[in-house]
């Protein structure tokens, strides 16, 4: 389990649940001291339900984990922290929710995003370059959700009256604040469900805002918590969650990821066109995302090469949906891309296809590249060991390179690599560098 989950899954437990549709209504009492309780839940009920009945708007969400290893009979412990910034804007359609959602988290250099939209669930990661931009890519799909992302939780759930010793209500600014006392049976409750050894909520502590107009503009949620990990550690854990409706408006943009990059990788136009750029995602079936090239029909023997890259990549410039669907029936949610670039040393083009196949619900990624050679001053194709002549190396120090700096830990291999090998594995960057495009590890 990842450590967003781990969040979303102890901030989940916090409740038991009463969802926007069809809360329950607070039963009537007697005319005790627990009766202006039961106006003050009411009160935050028709608060929640205000928010449930927005049109669209934006959330913000700060989400803080901190969690301890402390020595049994010490005070010396081993800290982890994580800090979330989360931001979902979201409107209501016929089906339920769509949002667009961009999460960063501490030490990421750039977030990742989800979007739902008609009930197809789907995950963005970036792409990043060398210089610095990036641009949003889709990795995986689901069917048939209609929710709010699980971290929106606490605006649309909200303890039971049962659990509730008393509702603490005080104005702070324009926003009249409610703060919710659990009683015992919550905190024995929470241990109960616990699978963790010896677990304890030590500490809980929420508190709602609902501005003049009685609706439900922020939640704050702060709890410890403490269980025996093993003989010689006990763990501590806070889990602090601050959920704000920033913006309120009758619909929100809902637009594809906005790319924030200004990189247009060379495709060197003057000897390749794309023979077959296609993105297609059936979601929890397969992702099929590729970028084919071909030589441009013009130049001398163009043909060669393009009738290799046809061999070569056959699949990708002729694959349908319905091959796609059919392809997929192993399992796992095939994810495959293929992608080129084109170096230029002198009058010497590389043409390399990188491609990619895993699954977008987790496995290893097999690597695998086609590449081809282009003399435009000569007009015509060269092979590996002429293209490796012409840049000064030789099959042994292609060999030696690989060694150096792909094998880094070569003793989990028991046999050899030969240039025979690896020669498919391996081409030039921008400044003539070998590199290697190939996963041993996964």
């Amino acid at each position: 389990m990842n450590k967003k989950s781990i969040i979303l899954l102890a901030i989940g437990l916090v409740f038991l649940f009463s969802a926007c549709k069809g809360q329950q209504e607070p039963v009537d009492v007697p005319a005790e001291p627990q009766e202006d309780l039961q106006a003050i839940y009411q009160q935050l009920q028709e608060a929640q339900k205000a928010f449930c009945d927005l049109d669209a708007g934006v959330l913000r969400i700060s989400a803080e984990h901190v969690q301890k290893h402390i020595e049994a009979g010490s005070d010396q412990h081993n800290e982890y922290r994580e800090l979330i910034e989360d931001t979902v804007r979201f409107r209501q359609t016929d089906l339920g929710y769509d949002f667009i959602q961009i999460i960063q988290e501490q030490g990421q250099d750039v977030p990742m995003g989800f979007k739902q939209e008609n009930g197809v669930y789907t995950l963005y990661n970036y792409t990043a370059y060398q210089d610095g931009t990036f641009e949003w890519r889709e990795a995986a799909a689901e069917k048939n959700h209609y929710e709010l992302p699980d971290n929106a939780s606490l605006f649309r759930t909200l303890e039971e009256v049962p659990m509730i010793q008393k509702i603490l209500v005080e104005t702070e600014g324009d926003m009249t604040v409610y703060e919710l006392i659990p009683d015992e049976a919550f905190f024995d409750t929470r241990a109960s469900l616990s699978s963790y050894n010896g677990y304890s909520l030590d500490d809980y502590r929420i508190s709602y805002y609902v501005d003049q107009e009685g609706l439900l503009r922020r939640v704050v949620l702060s709890q410890t918590e403490s269980w025996i990990y093993s003989e010689m550690y006990n763990t501590e854990q806070t889990l602090f969650s601050d959920i704000e409706l920033i913006s309120v408006q009758d619909e929100v943009d809902m637009d594809h990821f906005r790319n924030s990059s200004t990189y247009v990788r060379p495709v060197y136009d003057e000897v390749t066109e794309i023979w077959r750029e296609e993105f297609i995602n059936i979601p929890e079936t397969y992702l099929f995302d590729v970028r084919i090239p071909r030589l441009r029909g013009d130049l001398p023997n163009a043909k060669k090469i393009n009738d290799r890259i046809g061999a070569d990549c056959n699949m990708e410039l002729n694959v349908t949906p319905a091959d796609l669907t059919s392809q997929s029936e192993w399992g796992g949610y095939p994810w495959y891309t293929a992608d080129f670039s084109v170096t230029r040393f002198g009058d010497i083009y590389q043409i390399c296809i990188f491609k990619t196949e895993a699954s977008a619900w987790g496995s290893g990624v097999s690597m695998w590249m086609n590449k081809y050679y282009y003399d435009a001053g000569q007009g015509d194709v060269l092979d590996t060991e002429d293209f490796l002549a012409y840049m000064n190396y030789t099959p042994q120090e292609i060999e030696e390179i690989f060694y150096r700096d792909y094998i880094y830990e070569a003793s989990e291999f028991d046999d050899e690599f030969t240039y025979d090998q690896i020669s498919d594995w391996f081409y030039l960057d921008e400044n003539a560098n070998v590199k290697f495009y190939v996963n041993l590890y996964g």
